[in-house]
């Protein structure tokens, strides 16, 4: 009896053996089999914090360049600001220059209309004075049916009366103008050659004798009405 008990106690024995070497292996693949989890979480996180790694570097070179690029731009912007108050200065000098140019202008056609008002003058005395001149002219003036205009500036206009006897109401005439101290045969009424008007003109400024010149171009301008 004794006996038999033992063997049932080591067939027992030997289920219990049997049943905790099945648990211990089950849980020793279910460790395993975790332990292998744990381990490609970890690679997995491992590649994860690489990626991430890698985002905040890029994000520390974006950083950097937008600091760099804020940078730039508050020089340019500093650049600019300067550019802007220097054109301004600018703007502002050349403004009261061109107030003072402008003055300037105005007192210099004051004093160019101040000249010409006193050339006029002069002109005309001139004019008057080259008449006083040429007393011979009054002379001319009766003989030859002669009247002078001496109105417009720097000119002369000569109308010759009589000048045919079947019709007293004929004219010739001349406009001389004056430049300088030079005559310059500007019109005539009839009309003459120019060449011949030519040398009369050369004649009278190298000689200077009106009357003389009045009397020639006086004929020919009868001749030319006649013809």
């Amino acid at each position: 009896m004794a006996i038999d008990s033992f063997i049932d106690l080591q067939k027992e024995m030997d289920v219990f053996q049997e049943h905790l070497r099945r648990v211990l292996e089950d849980r020793k693949l279910k460790l395993l089999q975790m332990i292998d989890g744990y381990k490609e979480e970890v690679r997995t996180l491992e590649i994860k914090q690489k990626e991430i790694e890698a985002q905040v570097e890029e994000l520390r070179d974006e950083e950097i360049n937008l600091e760099a690029e804020i940078k730039e731009s508050q020089k340019q912007h500093d650049e600019k600001t300067s550019k802007i108050n220097s054109y301004e200065i600018r703007k502002k000098q050349l403004e009261t220059e061109k107030a003072n140019v402008a003055k300037e202008n105005e007192e210099l056609k004051s004093m160019l209309t101040r000249k010409q008002h006193e050339i006029e003058k002069r002109k005309n005395a001139l004019l008057l004075q080259r008449q006083k001149d040429y007393p011979d002219v009054r002379i001319y003036e009766r003989l030859l049916g002669l009247k002078i205009d001496a109105t417009k500036p720097e000119t002369l206009r000569f109308t010759f009366n009589h000048v045919s006897p079947s019709d007293l109401t004929k004219s010739c005439e001349l406009v001389l103008g004056l430049t300088s101290d030079d005559y310059k045969v500007l019109e005539t009424v009839p009309k003459l050659d120019p060449i011949t008007t030519h040398e009369l003109e050369k004649e009278l400024n190298a000689k200077g004798n009106l009357p003389e010149f009045l009397k020639l171009i006086r004929t020919q301008l009868v001749d030319a009405l006649q013809s």
